[in-house]
């Protein structure tokens, strides 16, 4: 099968970490025919639970795919274990490769870079400039977290429903929607066969208890939240995220940090 042949029956996936200093990992899945983005979310963390958590809330509103391709990395184990044990072995369930071969997702991620991450990147880079984030600083990315996370994931939703509604000048100005809608048509769903998927040979312990760290990626730290829970509860009753904001969230990090400076016992820098 060639790379053309795959890419008209296969989801593309890739996790996209450009912020990934920042502790700030974006994740995305993409029919490969019709282009249409079934997934486009962010998370703080790249592990595999993570990604295929992602990917499982896709499978349930648009179907478990045919087969997979993604890079090759810790935060695609879990999806992988996943498509071996419900498509079977031995049919290129899920096919693990360098991302220059998914085409159709790479082209996403240059127009979710150009729509999306620049302007989150830019604004962090700004903070550094200005001394008012350290990277090397938890409680520094706890704000970028609580602020910039939630304004993340708001503006790739919004991305994607503008994409997958986008006239698609190869495809006779059909929409990726649109095209989703029939591929749909004209290819069956396959029928899952239940008692051979319970049957299977896998041991699904053994499998979600595989070292990630046996796997070649990018690992990505978590750390604790420098507040109490009483404290934290107040930051969100005083503090919305989502809130209009010139700055593009700027505005909130500082309010965010001044919270967590008059909060927090350890000292902050």
């Amino acid at each position: 099968m060639t790379d053309s042949e795959l890419d008209n029956m296969v989801i593309a996936i890739k996790t996209q970490m450009p912020n990934a200093g920042y502790n700030l990992i974006i994740f995305g899945g993409v029919d490969g025919f019709s282009r249409k983005v079934l997934y486009l979310d962010a998370a703080t963390n790249n592990r595999a639970s993570t990604a295929f958590s992602f990917f499982f809330e896709a499978t349930q509103l648009h179907g478990v795919p045919s087969r997979v391709r993604g890079d090759q990395g810790v935060e695609n184990l879990d999806i992988a274990y996943f498509m071996f044990a419900r498509r079977g072995t031995g049919r290129a369930s899920f096919i693990s490769g360098k991302s220059v071969h998914n085409q159709r997702i790479e082209r996403m991620w240059r127009d979710v870079w150009m729509a999306v991450t620049c302007i989150f990147y830019d604004v962090l880079h700004t903070l550094e400039e200005d001394g008012l984030l350290d990277i090397s600083n938890t409680v520094h990315l706890f704000c970028v977290h609580y602020v910039f996370l939630p304004r993340l994931r708001a503006a790739l939703h919004v991305f994607a429903a503008g994409w997958n509604n986008h006239p698609l000048r190869t495809e006779g100005n059909h929409t990726p929607q649109q095209l989703w809608h029939m591929g749909q048509l004209n290819t069956p769903e396959e029928e899952e066969n239940l008692e051979e998927l319970q049957n299977q040979d896998l041991h699904w312990e053994d499998a979600l208890m595989t070292p990630e760290t046996s796997v070649s990626g990018v690992q990505v730290p978590e750390f604790e939240v420098p507040l109490a829970d009483e404290d934290l509860a107040a930051l969100q009753s005083v503090i919305d995220p989502l809130t209009d904001s010139d700055s593009n969230g700027c505005d909130l990090y500082i309010q965010v940090l001044n919270f967590v400076r008059l909060n927090n016992s350890t000292p902050v820098d």
